[in-house]
């Protein structure tokens, strides 16, 4: 079965590491709020927890650079 607390986020995302951009920052903040509500995590991975702190790494590629 899932786990309790149904995939929300406690208080604001933040980031770990700048990309340097403002922009690219910010996109990536946009689309983990914009993915809400998460899916809960399986209580299999967190079985006494009622919160995990959970790092996702965002990558951006532009195909006109190189």
């Amino acid at each position: 079965g899932g786990g309790g607390g149904g995939g929300s986020i406690i208080g604001a995302p933040r980031l770990i590491r700048s990309s340097g951009y403002t922009d690219l920052d910010q996109a990536a903040l946009v689309a983990l709020v914009s993915a809400l509500p998460l899916d809960p995590v399986p209580s299999a991975l967190a079985p006494s927890q009622s919160r995990v702190d959970i790092t996702i790494p965002v990558e951006f590629s532009n195909p006109m650079v190189r």
